[in-house]
């Protein structure tokens, strides 16, 4: 269960250029109160028939219910009104029924899997206030493929192929508005479709420590972030709206190695290309762009049981849905040190030490032309103490899921 209330207060003021008011602020308050329930129970079976085969099935079912009440009051010589125009209370329930079935065959050098999963869900959203309902119910099928073969002692190569959905945020379903200005507001949209991605890659890895691998994906219904506006009152609304179809071209080079005894480095450099199409009734348009991903993590063991860690990080200037996002970097630094036999530690790390991270877009598509710049609190300073007690030569507890991570994941942050 989760439980959200947020409250907002929106004050507009009007002047004219040499800083006389030209009229009465406008003062809005919001109350967001937002109540969402996720149930869910899943059983997994596992049975090998031998040392070579083995089958796994499973199914999984879960039903969510999101409850949200946005009330707006307008702000008038101290007393507050309550404005039904701006207000909604929308209802969101979601069921949804997995069942999945895999066989894996695993000897000598070579490995295969193949698997498929099967969904139904059911959803109805409900805007009370506008009188409006969403009612969907479908039926998907997601298969999966892997092989992997071992060529000799330093190399292995793998080819794999799935096929997964991406269902919206409950609050991206939320048809509320919350108001930055008199003049921009943001929205959610009930009507978002799920995005299903095809993905196909190979793989090849070189003694456990260069890795490389190329990927295509191909996602339709891709879910974006979207500036609309109104020509005649001049507003614009941002909100998530499916394009046609996202294709990803990428290839990965990782490698972890250990120039000395006191040096690991991890690094990692990703090559991809991405073309969004959107599409309507009057022109079909393209966001395209080849972008590079770059990031290295160091770790040198100093005497005296301390550890110096730099890491690094690089983005070109990519696409993302019809916005362009020019590039961003930024470099961290920390130090720990052990003592207590290794029990007890302390680290200090340095986040952004040069505070560059931000983030830079523009638009430009049928009659918006956008610019933004975002910078958030990137720059911080962390002390962490740790100290490990009890006996230390344990195997680890076995990391289990619930079966809540998927619509967890959904809830985000913020105002749902």
């Amino acid at each position: 269960r989760f439980d959200n209330n947020s409250d907002a207060r929106n004050e507009t003021y009007y002047y004219d250029a040499t800083g006389i008011a030209l009229r009465d602020p406008k003062l809005l308050k919001s109350e967001s109160p937002s109540d969402i329930t996720i149930k869910s129970a899943k059983a997994d079976y596992v049975h090998p028939f031998n040392k070579i085969f083995r089958l796994e099935a499973g199914a999984k079912v879960s039903a969510v219910e999101t409850d949200n009440n946005l009330k707006y009051y307008i702000i008038q010589n101290s007393s507050e009104t309550f404005d039904p125009s701006r207000s909604n209370h929308f209802v969101y329930k979601e069921d949804i029924a997995a069942g999945y079935l895999s066989l894996s065959y695993d000897k000598n050098s070579t490995s295969i899997k193949g698997g498929l999963r099967v969904e139904h869900t059911s959803s109805n959203g409900n805007s009370i206030t506008m009188n409006k309902v969403v009612d969907r119910s479908y039926v998907d099928f997601f298969p999966t493929f892997f092989v992997q073969q071992k060529i000799n002692e330093n190399n292995t190569i793998g080819l794999s192929y799935n096929r997964r959905i991406d269902r919206p945020r409950y609050r991206d379903l939320n048809p509320f508005r919350f108001y930055l200005d008199e003049y921009t507001f943001m929205e959610g949209n009930p009507f978002l479709d799920p995005q299903y991605t095809n993905n196909i890659s190979v793989n090849h890895s070189w003694k456990n420590m260069i890795f490389t691998e190329f990927t295509y994906t191909n996602t339709q219904d891709v879910m974006v972030q979207i500036v609309e506006q109104n020509d005649e009152t001049k507003v614009g609304k941002q909100t998530m709206k499916n394009l046609e179809s996202l294709n990803s071209f990428s290839l990965t080079n990782s490698i972890n190695v250990s120039p000395t005894q006191w040096w690991r480095s991890n690094n990692n450099i990703t090559a991809y290309y991405n073309s969004y199409k959107k599409a309507d009734s009057n022109l079909d348009q393209t966001n395209s762009k080849l972008s590079v991903n770059i990031s290295s993590s160091n770790s040198f063991i100093l005497p005296k049981k301390y550890t110096l860690e730099l890491m690094a990080f690089y983005q070109s200037p990519l696409a993302y849905g019809m916005f362009q996002i020019e590039d961003m970097y930024s470099i961290n630094l920390g130090i720990q040190k052990s003592f207590m036999d290794g029990k007890a530690r302390v680290k200090v790390s340095f986040d952004d030490i040069f505070n560059t991270m931000r983030n830079k877009a523009s638009a430009n598509y049928d009659n918006i032309h956008v610019w933004s710049h975002t910078k958030w609190s990137s720059q911080r300073i962390g002390i962490n103490f740790s100290y490990r007690f009890g006996k230390t030569n344990m195997k680890p507890s076995r990391q289990r899921r619930s079966g809540l991570e998927d619509e967890s994941n959904r809830v985000g942050s913020g105002r749902q």
